[in-house]
């Protein structure tokens, strides 16, 4: 099953394979509140990377980084992303386009957050689990 997210100018879609989608919804189901904390925790810490990756010409982008959190419809939600309306560059023009332009664009910096979000989401039901002491 596949999870997907839509936004201006974007749509990020999340899949995993079925023993960690189960994994992490059974972690959710014995622990809500601590798996909540710890699904935030990730997204700040992916953050924490992105920013350190994204390019800085004026540090409007890296200052527009966010991580929200929140229930859907379908369950519990963690949204990490670059680019706000109300975060400008210094020529007054919002982040939001910019930040995808520089993240798709074949630039040294590009993928700023695909990367580090990648490099995390393989291994996230077992870092949760052990952190929990569900497993060691």
């Amino acid at each position: 099953m596949a999870r997907s997210y839509a936004g201006k100018g974007y749509r990020l879609t999340i899949t995993g394979d079925k023993a960690t989608q189960k994994r992490l919804g059974g972690l959710m189901v014995s622990y809500p509140e601590a798996t909540k904390r710890l699904l935030k925790q990730e997204g700040d810490e992916i953050l924490i990377e992105a920013t350190s990756n994204a390019p800085e010409d004026s540090g409007a982008l890296k200052r527009s980084g966010k991580v929200a959190e929140g229930e859907e419809r379908d369950g519990y939600m963690v949204a990490v992303g670059f680019g706000d309306k109300d975060v400008t560059n210094r020529e007054g023009d919002p982040t939001s386009d910019y930040a995808r332009y520089q993240h798709e664009m074949p630039f040294p910096h590009a993928k700023y957050l695909e990367i580090p979000f990648m490099n995390r989401i393989g291994s996230l039901s077992e870092r949760i689990a052990a952190k929990l002491g569900v497993i060691k």
